[in-house]
């Protein structure tokens, strides 16, 4: 992927098109959904003012800073309690759905199944490591940029797993009681604890996003654009600061100079549905110790085109307004990206022959004669198209941890024409059915069918 990514880079650098860089400890938060909420916890002064349930659009905005062990200021928390017994599961459930249920007495009911603290020793690690260690590490920034630093005074006394436990399950109990946003409250409150599972594992998780009473009086909160893009390009400043303390006594793969490190390569979060590292390289692999080149050293790659690759990964896959441009899924894991190597004037659609449209009456000919056109419609004078080399490449998704290249071809829209030239007279090359002729399917419509039945 990452050739792939340096023609894309070099394209975009050509015609200065703007791209967003992300820190690489800065990462987007996971999809909201509404079986995955995402809560806004409104602090002041280490008290809890309001809790409340972000809209699923906030899922492309908010980024939390630090790793899968730890974030902030968006970080995974757990339920307050734990629930054993399978009768008060099903209650639990019943109320979730129904809240208009709830009164008095079943308050007073449910108060009893606070007996099993659900934060135990091993979430209490991650905790810390949200609530101590990555503010301790986003003190520099926070000593240059205000609105962290308001926002981390604010929630110190949270540093006390306790404090913060007390002020939740506090909150919950009061929107349970004035029957505002209960079925939030109980999900809060509540983790139907997994029988066969050792409680120290089974804790659930709840997405979080802390935000400041005096922050949103001040006009910036911290759950918003303003605030992330500037704490963003905080963290990217002290990074090339520090950077540039050192000596560059390396060369990477590109011939750049730089100083080594021992860091893994950035994230990208793709719109089309799955999270990719642009390189990995396990240690242990065999291949490493035969050569002797262990994991960043085996294709060495300064920090400075580590950016501009993620940058280029974002551009063309990132943003859902992309989609159908530059990029599409071909399955559920697996995303088909085509893009120029030199970009035209005029933006067209990549993609467009290779999957139908929703406009389900355009057929392939057409669709195919359309984009060869507006391919060669781009030409400057005194030279050739703009678009003359075309990168073609799919990534799916293997297992969690690892994403692949799965095919890789860089072309012209002469190849193109003729391949589609040929693709429309093999499909056509059938015997004579009592229905009438079929369609010419799209190129991902055949392989779809291969894939499912073949």
């Amino acid at each position: 992927m990452i050739n792939e990514l340096y023609d894309l880079s070099k394209a975009l650098n050509s015609f200065q098109v703007q791209t967003q860089n992300w820190h690489r400890k800065y990462k987007a938060i996971p999809n909201i959904r509404s079986n995955a909420p995402c809560v806004c916890i409104i602090v002041s002064d280490s008290k809890i003012v309001n809790l409340s349930q972000l809209d699923a659009k906030f899922d492309k905005i908010l980024r939390k800073y630090g790793s899968n062990q730890g974030s902030y200021p968006c970080m995974n928390l757990a339920p307050l309690y734990r629930i054993k017994d399978e009768d008060v599961k099903i209650e639990l459930t019943k109320f979730i759905s129904r809240p208009e249920c709830i009164d008095d007495a079943v308050i007073h009911k449910m108060k009893t199944w606070c007996t099993e603290n659900n934060w135990g020793r091993k979430f209490q690690g991650k905790y810390k490591i949200s609530m101590v260690n990555t503010p301790v590490e986003l003190q520099p920034v926070a000593a240059q940029y205000e609105p962290l630093q308001i926002l981390m005074d604010e929630m110190e006394g949270f540093a006390n797993a306790s404090v913060l436990h007390g002020e939740l399950e506090r909150i919950a109990w009061q929107m349970i009681e004035d029957g505002k946003n209960v079925a939030l409250a109980l999900i809060i409150l509540f983790y139907p604890g997994k029988g066969e599972k050792n409680a120290e594992d089974d804790y659930g998780s709840i997405s979080v996003a802390f935000e400041s009473e005096k922050l949103i009086n001040n006009g910036i909160p911290a759950i918003s654009e303003k605030f992330v893009f500037e704490l963003n390009q905080n963290l990217l400043d002290i990074a090339v600061e520090r950077r540039t303390e050192g000596d560059e006594d390396s060369i990477d793969a590109f011939g750049i100079p730089f100083q080594a490190i021992e860091e893994p390569m950035p994230n990208v979060k793709l719109a089309g549905g799955f999270d990719v590292t642009i390189r990995t390289m396990f240690k242990e692999q065999r291949c490493q110790s035969r050569y002797g080149r262990i994991e960043n050293a085996s294709y060495p790659i300064s920090p400075s085109m580590r950016m501009e690759l993620q940058s280029a990964l974002e551009w063309i896959g990132g943003s859902v307004a992309q989609k159908n441009i530059t990029w599409t899924n071909t399955d559920k894991n697996e995303i088909l990206f085509v893009y120029p190597l030199s970009l035209p004037n005029n933006s067209i659609s990549y993609t467009a022959m290779f999957k139908r449209s929703d406009n389900k009456e355009v057929s392939f000919s057409e669709k195919a004669k359309q984009f060869i056109q507006e391919l060669q419609q781009t030409k400057t004078v005194g030279t050739d198209s703009k678009a003359k080399q075309i990168r073609i490449f799919v990534l799916r998704k293997i297992d969690k941890a690892r994403t692949k290249v799965v095919y890789t071809r860089q072309t012209d829209h002469y190849e193109l024409e003729k391949c589609s030239e040929a693709w429309t007279c093999g499909c056509a090359n059938l015997p004579v059915f009592p229905f009438g002729t079929p369609k010419t399917p799209y190129p991902l419509e055949a392989a779809d069918v291969f894939y499912r039945y073949g």
